[in-house]
Parts: C-alpha cells; structure tokens; sequence
C-alpha cells in the first residue's frame, strides 16, 4: 500500500485501515450544506461539530428521535456564532420506505447539497422483524442504506454549490465488514430467503446482528 503523509495505519481483521488527518487545510465549507445521519450522538455528532469547525454554512441533522435531534443541535449551536437556521433536525427512520423517500423529497427542495454523511446503523441483540417483512438490522444498516444513496446521489449532483466539483457522500462503516463468510447462493434464490434457510437448518435462531455479520452486505457496503 502506498504510503501517504500525515495518518495513520491500522490493522484489524485482516484489513489495513489508514485514518486520514483531521487537518483542516484546504476544507474550507462556508456556503455549503451537509447532511449527517444518526447525529444525536456518537460518531454522528462529533462528525457535525467537525464539519461546522470547518465553516459549514448549513447542517441537517437527520435523526429517529427528534427529541434527541434538539438537544444535539442546542448543544452544536452553543459552541458557534451560526446564523438562525443554520442547523436544522429532519426526521428520519431507516425501518420505514415511506419515512426515507419523504426525507429525499424534502432534500430537494434545499439550496444546495455538498456532503451527505449516512451513518445511522444498529447493532440489535434481539431478532427483529419489521413491517417490511425484513430482520432490523439488514434493513437499517443495508437496505434503507442503500435505498437513501441511490435517492440522495441526484440531488447532490443537481444541487451541488456553484463554482464546485460534485457533491460527496459517504457511508460509515465497521471493521466487522472483513468478518462475512456467508456463501451467495448458485441456483438463482433471494438472497435473504437463503439466509433464514441457511440459519433455519443450522437449528439456530440467532439475532439479526449475527445474521446481519454473516451477509456479503457487510463487505460491499464497507
């Protein structure tokens, strides 16, 4: 692997990771928008308070809980001098279709769009099925990943801020994506059909984060 200055190498699972430097130079966002899921806390949080430490004119937090949302924008907004509106809380719930296409319908009705952040994912001990008929975990960390991606990369193409390349988005990931094992099935079934009968005939009913491990997802989406 080439070496390249100023990060660091980490080796985990098999796979080197190299973490870029948190230097600010030559990021300079002022005038532009980004959106960051799963914000109220965590990686999600402290990846907001890094874009608006790098000037960022606008941030949507993206979150389940809007409740959450507030006290996570209160906490942002109190450490910098930000227009009124600069940050904004929108509702977004990966275990629903309808609540992830009505949050791209009300993306492109912003200004403009430069960054996208997707990192709301769960890691749900339990088995649980949702309305969808899917296990939460592929559903929150694949499936309503992948839908929002292929809906939001129009509108950061279109609405990208003048004068600028194409918008960015990105999808965080996890070291347990070198961990999948699961074998594609040959004879043409779906793929998440062969997964409960894979699971089904072990004798196991495990919870959907196991099941979740054991998917190629986890390796193409990381």
């Amino acid at each position: 692997m080439t070496d390249i200055p100023n990060v660091e190498k980490v080796a985990s699972a098999g796979v080197t990771f190299e973490l870029a430097s948190t230097s600010s130079a030559g990021d300079d966002l002022v005038g532009k928008t980004a959106i960051v899921t799963g914000s109220s806390s965590g990686i999600g949080l402290e990846c907001a308070r890094q874009l608006l430490a790098r000037g960022l004119s606008k941030l949507i937090l993206a979150v389940r809980d809007e409740k959450k949302g507030a006290i996570a924008r209160d906490d942002l907004a109190s450490g910098w001098d930000l227009k009124p509106g600069a940050i904004e809380v929108w509702h977004l719930d990966y275990s629903s279709y309808d609540s992830i296409t009505s949050f791209a319908d009300r993306a492109k009705v912003l200004e403009t769009l430069d960054i996208v952040v997707l990192n709301a994912g769960i890691y749900r001990i339990p088995r649980v099925i949702l309305p969808t008929g899917h296990e939460e975990d592929i559903q929150v960390n694949y499936l309503s990943t992948a839908l929002l991606t292929i809906l939001l990369l129009p509108i950061l193409d279109v609405k990208k801020h003048p004068g600028t390349k194409p918008g960015r988005l990105t999808v965080v990931s996890s070291s347990v994506a070198a961990w999948s094992r699961f074998k594609l099935p040959q004879d043409g079934r779906p793929l998440l059909a062969t997964l409960d009968e894979a699971i089904r005939d072990r004798g196991l009913r495990p919870p959907s984060a196991i099941l979740y491990l054991e998917t190629p997802w986890t390796a193409v989406l990381g």
